[in-house]
């Protein structure tokens, strides 16, 4: 289609930083704009990380824009966790933690695993998925929101690697077509692979490191309850950011759960006395795989 747009949907991780360098390089083609949806929560090292692959773009015609729903710390501390708007604050659905006021504890104190659940996460949709999709409408397209479109008029791009293709998905509106170049096109069988083998987060990390380019850091939320201990620790090096994730851990527990008390952790203790496995396995950039597979769009951590 000779009217498409290539837009990258920009998490500022290893993956997307690769796609948006391989196409100012020419390895990959040529894209349009890329889209940052910021949550206002990310560590500092990501914003700085931000600026630093601005300053790659800006010279190669390629606009970074920087969009936002809100802070999805201060909203959900300002509204009620069933639900119930407050003046200034609305519902921001995180995958938070839950435990029973009486549940049971093993000896060590951490909670029984039978008796721990988690809230609905929406988190990913309102600050990561709607923003992107409302900039490519006004940003880049310069249209109303309920505009109607050319189906396939916007080829979205999006950071999934090999090692993490149960991640992708098609695109469930009909004007973009979700592209995932490290890996497999979904949208069509006909539209040729951008790599011949795919890319996995390794190859990324090797091919970044190959042409002199820095490591990204890590690519969540400060407060996101998929950090595995590796990632809490790495939170936890940054004494700002480890004092605003305790403070807002012991803060969501004095808004009252459906289900008893509310944990960032999934020891379901206050993750001020967490002690920390730096071994702990299954984690991709100081995630949990798990939280990467149930990402509902791919559009968090990479």
């Amino acid at each position: 289609m000779s009217n498409q747009i290539r837009v990258l949907s920009l998490g500022a991780g290893v993956q997307s930083t690769a796609l948006l360098l391989m196409s100012i390089r020419g390895k990959l083609p040529r894209i349009d704009h890329a889209i940052f949806a910021d949550t206002q929560w990310e560590p500092e090292a990501v914003y700085q990380h931000l600026n630093w692959l601005n300053s790659q773009a800006t010279p190669a015609g390629i606009p970074i824009h920087r969009v936002t729903a809100g802070n999805i710390r201060n909203e959900f501390l300002a509204s009620k966790v069933r639900g119930v708007k407050v003046e200034g604050g609305r519902w921001a659905s995180m995958p938070l933690f839950t435990f029973p006021l009486d549940g049971p504890r093993l000896p060590n104190g951490t909670a029984d695993p039978k008796h721990v659940g988690m809230i609905r996460r929406q988190c990913t949709r309102e600050y990561k998925m709607d923003p992107v999709r409302r900039a490519i409408r006004r940003l880049v397209l310069g249209v109303s929101p309920r505009a109607k479109l050319p189906p396939g008029m916007i080829e979205l791009w999006m950071g999934i690697s090999q090692d993490e293709i149960g991640r992708t998905k098609k695109s469930d509106v009909g004007y973009i077509i979700h592209r995932y170049p490290l890996v497999q096109d979904l949208q069509s069988s006909s539209v040729r692979r951008l790599f011949p083998v795919g890319y996995t987060r390794s190859d990324c990390l090797h091919w970044l490191e190959q042409n002199g380019y820095p490591r990204p850091p890590k690519s969540a939320c400060i407060g996101c309850p998929y950090h595995d201990d590796a990632g809490w620790l790495a939170i936890k090096s940054n004494p700002n950011e480890w004092a605003d994730a305790c403070g807002f851990d012991a803060a969501i527990r004095t808004l009252g759960g459906p289900r008893g008390n509310l944990y960032l952790h999934k020891s379901c203790m206050p993750l001020s006395e967490v002690v920390f496995d730096p071994d702990e396995a299954t984690h991709v950039d100081g995630i949990a795989v798990r939280g990467m597979v149930d990402e509902c769009e791919g559009m968090c951590g990479v």
